[in-house]
């Protein structure tokens, strides 16, 4: 069992460290803080769509929908230079390709994470499409 739980602390730690620096760019802690104990949920509610981040109880720190992309926006940030050329104001697809790349990647580790009870089918499931290397 512990070498399960150790599998389970290094998937979270890698998963953590793909959202934080190559995800979402941080900069020694410039990711803003998820409010763990004051988030609201309403089970209730059917809207399409609708989902416990969209819930008013909830005091976000910033405006979700929007902070990634005003990282973008800004002139001169290393984000922005990463994904836009400057002379020309084209987005660098290469760039953007490997990104969103990361992202599957990130995704597939968090869904083994969350379903660790069934991490051998969700893990047989990646296998099933091909996937069974990092990008």
């Amino acid at each position: 069992m512990g070498d399960f739980r150790g599998f389970i602390h290094g998937l979270i730690s890698s998963a953590r460290q793909i959202l934080h620096n190559e995800l979402l760019f941080s900069e020694n802690g410039s990711v803003p803080t998820i409010p763990w104990q004051a988030i609201y949920d309403d089970p209730t509610e059917t809207a399409h769509g609708w989902n416990f981040l969209k819930d008013t109880r909830t005091p976000w720190p910033v405006e979700g929908e929007q902070w990634l992309i005003g990282r973008f926006r800004q002139h001169g940030s290393p984000v922005r230079q990463r994904f836009i050329e400057s002379s020309a104001g084209r987005l660098r697809m290469a760039a953007i390709n490997v990104y969103l790349q990361r992202v599957a990647y990130f995704r597939e580790k968090l869904a083994i994470a969350i379903h660790a009870a069934h991490s051998s089918h969700v893990a047989g499931m990646i296998y099933g499409r091909g996937i069974t290397e990092q990008p």
